[in-house]
């Protein structure tokens, strides 16, 4: 009984450091499961969430640099 809870603890620990590369399974359909499956869910879309975040962070950055260029271009004109 007790290593499910562990893994569950284990796994929820990885998660709160942004580590999504490990998931909860087992093999039974009791409130432990639905609770790892939950889990498993949530992880997916904070995982999701935050690769979403990255990616218009760096799209962010790459127009910043290029109205940082037109600024400079506009200055040295």
């Amino acid at each position: 009984m007790s290593r499910p809870i562990e893994l569950l603890e284990e796994v929820s620990k990885k998660m709160s450091n942004l580590d999504f590369s490990k998931t909860i399974e087992f093999k039974s359909d009791d409130e432990l499961t639905r609770l790892g499956k939950n889990i498993n869910n949530m992880a997916q879309v904070l995982k999701n969430n935050i690769d979403e975040l990255n990616n218009l962070n760096s799209q962010m950055k790459i127009e910043l640099k290029e109205k940082e260029k037109l600024i400079n271009f506009e200055k040295d004109f």
